[in-house]
């Protein structure tokens, strides 16, 4: 007897599509009459569901958000043993596509609320990587948009153009080699010879190669 899997439900779907279209487009070019029809379904169902394009873009959000309000509070104890880079790379990684819409379309986002999380977060991580350095928390948000711009562009053709080297790699991005490499950008001030050390290729891993 052959079974199939139940199609996801409508808001599942427009879950689904409006977090590619928030990613891809920004909070203010993402259509709410595209997001629905990608997700086939129509825009009065998206507004039955969740109301407003504000609150869809929460929705969206919510799982990243509660994963960084998470770290945040440990990060925040002083006695927590939590590496705060592995902790970051880890919501980075888990989030692909969410980490791409909130650092690349940060400023335009409507909530500053979310925006406040984000920047919270970085510098609670600089905090403990660079103590007492007032430009650490730049050097934070410098690596890890980087860090999200090379491993999006193994989905996304328009931004493959500019990174295609790395394309291939980027999908077994090795969480512990991205946190070295966090650590060393926000950490030190890193020369020509350190910065020869650590190259994208070099903090990926093909499983194939193992």
């Amino acid at each position: 007897m052959t079974t199939t899997t139940p199609p996801a439900e409508p808001r599942e779907r427009i879950l689904k599509y409006a977090l590619t279209e928030f990613a891809s487009r920004g909070y203010e070019a993402a259509s709410l009459a595209r997001i629905a029809e990608l997700a086939d379904a129509t825009k009065q169902n998206l507004l039955y569901h969740f109301g407003t394009k504000g609150a869809l873009l929460h929705a969206v959000l919510e799982p990243v958000l509660a994963q960084v309000a998470e770290v945040s509070e440990e990060l925040r104890d002083p006695n927590s043993t939590i590496d705060p880079a592995l902790a970051v790379i880890d919501v980075l990684l888990e989030n692909r596509t969410a980490a791409e819409l909130v650092l690349f379309h940060l400023s335009t986002l409507p909530d500053k609320t979310i925006t406040a999380s984000v920047l919270d977060l970085f510098e609670l991580v600089a905090a403990r990587l660079a103590p007492g350095d007032p430009t650490a928390p730049l050097r934070t948000i410098i690596a890890l948009t980087g860090m999200a711009y090379a491993i999006a562009a193994h989905e996304r053709p328009e931004l493959d153009r500019i990174v295609p080297r790395y394309r291939p790699e980027m999908e077994f991005a090795d969480r512990e080699q991205l946190a070295a490499l966090l650590r060393q950008m926000t950490g030190t001030e890193m020369t020509g010879t350190e910065l020869s050390r650590i190259t994208l290729s070099s903090i990926c891993s093909n499983d194939d190669e193992n």
